[in-house]
């Protein structure tokens, strides 16, 4: 990881930059700046947000920035799989004792079937009675009685199911069934306007104002610019929620955008960018 930082590092100084220069152009902090040349990732909040740094800085430098985020992911890695616990040990393998145990109970419930089924052929239990059945006394043993779950001669049978008779539980003619769809909103539409590097940019008409919901499946820093005004710059938890509404324009600065799902006026547009990638995206209602 130094070889990295130092590469950064002499690569600036030969283009005869400094760190102030770099942080104006990448919009990355010079103190994360100074972390990438000393090749320390303890000082950025996460590897997802060092990679990200890393690929930025490296392309400011006209270096292959995606190449060394390559480089330093595999070498985290390696890490990693050094310092990973040994295998557990494979299971012991089953002894003859519970092979025994097995066959005596198979030999055991072949008995009792065997039982069963003489004592039913001999007589030894009640007539119409199926080996392992015990008749109970006042329940109906003669066909055309009534009993349990049954139905008496000359009574109706029970509904079938979809036929809209009482206690047949499904809806007759005429009835709305459950799971109907209802009329739907207006339709939003959400157009992209233009898709460079680093900057994505929607305009969204059918809606007097925008509304923004982002779900954040890992570690995120957001800013947020609503009309023209900062107004929140934090770092989002994996499964956190957030959602923003501004009258013109809202712009968000996603530092991990692999790593959100925004939906804008009730309208997907997914995931912007990918894992560590530092990205603008710009939403303006359509006037």
């Amino acid at each position: 990881m130094r070889e990295i930082g130092e590469l950064l590092r002499r690569t600036r100084e030969e283009k005869g930059l400094t760190l102030k220069d770099a942080q104006v152009e990448t919009k990355i902090r010079t103190r994360y700046l100074e972390a990438l040349e000393r090749g320390d990732d303890s000082v950025v909040p996460g590897e997802v947000y060092f990679r990200g740094f890393l690929r930025s800085y490296a392309n400011f430098l006209g270096l292959d920035g995606q190449e060394l985020a390559a480089r330093y992911r595999a070498l985290k890695e390696a890490e990693r799989s050094e310092k990973a616990p040994p295998p557990p040990p494979p299971p012991r393998a089953r002894g003859p004792r519970l092979a025994l145990s097995s066959t005596v109970l198979l030999v055991s419930l072949l008995a009792l079937a065997l039982a069963a089924w003489w004592a039913w052929q001999s007589g030894l239990l009640p007539t119409g009675a199926a080996p392992g059945t015990v008749p109970v006394p006042g329940a109906p043993s003669a066909p055309g009685e009534s009993g349990p779950g049954g139905t008496a001669p000359g009574q109706p049978g029970p509904a079938e199911p979809g036929s809209g008779e009482p206690g047949s539980g499904a809806p007759g003619p005429g009835t709305p069934g459950p799971g109907l769809p209802g009329p739907g909103p207006g339709t939003v539409a959400l157009e992209k306007v233009s898709s460079a590097p680093g900057v994505v940019s929607f305009r969204v008409g059918g809606a007097s104002e925008l509304e923004v919901r982002a779900s954040f499946s890992d570690r995120c820093w957001v800013r947020v610019t609503i009309d023209g005004t900062v107004a929140e710059e934090t770092t989002f938890a994996r499964g956190q929620e957030k959602a923003w509404s501004a009258r013109q324009a809202l712009r968000l600065r996603l530092g991990n955008a692999g790593a959100v799902e925004l939906t804008v006026n009730g309208v997907e547009a997914g995931r912007l960018g990918g894992v560590g990638d530092v990205v603008d995206v710009i939403l303006e209602t359509a006037r």
